[in-house]
């Protein structure tokens, strides 16, 4: 339960931090400049190419990889042992990030772009406020970018079913490239930091509930190889030869 419990703990208190104060908008300041109108990821390659349509072509290529992989050990013997976990983490992607796509058509937030602090035209407003009046949807909460990189938080649960020493170690990949993801979306004005912190929420709830249908023994199958032939052959020959009596006199 401390999977599931710690966690959104840790998320009812953010979400109540920037509910009650305005860190949304003071983290997004550095990105901003008020001079020139225009955000310092803009257009900059680093946030445009490398992070955003770069980050958007390496999920594509993981779930792609995890597909083949489980198609692959449907036919093959060989990799039969790595069906399972390949199964797990491509839903871990196609769900986490389908989830977080479905919010962001329904709950209407904005971009920072488009507030009128950032020389927008929409009102700044907390997420349980909800829209001021005559106001459209906006399509920005929570992130969908950094939803694909924090999907991989799943390889802690594959990690953790293998008995790995530290299983804990296997949260960096999601967490590092989730946090590139959304720092490049902030260079560009289109994600506040809440936006990130509830697309890993919705991931981790994602991945715990995948964890918790598959079974740890589904997960860790693939550390459990079959016996070479020649050991079964050994041992059979050792249970069926009987052991050799005393010379009669």
């Amino acid at each position: 339960m401390r999977h599931l419990a710690l966690p959104m703990y840790a998320l009812a208190c953010a979400a109540f931090l920037f509910e009650t104060t305005d860190w949304d908008l003071r983290t997004c300041g550095p990105f901003w400049n008020p001079v020139s109108g225009r955000w310092v990821g803009e257009d900059a390659f680093w946030a445009n190419g490398l992070l955003h349509d770069g980050g958007k072509w390496a999920v594509v290529a993981w779930a792609s990889s995890a597909l083949i992989l489980f198609l692959a050990s449907l036919r093959s013997r060989r990799l039969e042992r790595w069906k399972w976990p390949a199964l797990y983490l491509l839903l871990c992607t196609v769900l986490g990030t389908g989830a977080v796509g479905i919010l962001k058509a329904t709950t209407g937030r904005h971009c920072p772009r488009e507030l009128t602090a950032f020389g927008g035209t929409v009102p700044y407003t907390t997420l349980f406020d909800g829209l001021p009046p005559n106001t459209p949807p906006g399509h920005c909460f929570p992130s969908g970018h950094a939803s694909g990189a924090l999907s991989l938080l799943g390889l802690y649960f594959v990690a953790r079913a293998r008995r790995v020493r530290r299983p804990v170690v296997w949260l960096l990949p999601g967490l590092v490239l989730g946090s590139l993801y959304a720092l490049g979306q902030h260079a560009r004005g289109a994600h506040f930091l809440s936006h990130d912190l509830w697309a890993a929420a919705v991931c981790w709830i994602v991945a715990l509930g995948l964890a918790w249908a598959f079974g740890e023994r589904r997960l860790a199958s693939f550390e459990r190889e079959p016996a070479p032939a020649w050991n079964l052959a050994s041992n059979l020959d050792a249970t069926t030869t009987p052991a050799a009596g005393p010379d009669p006199a």
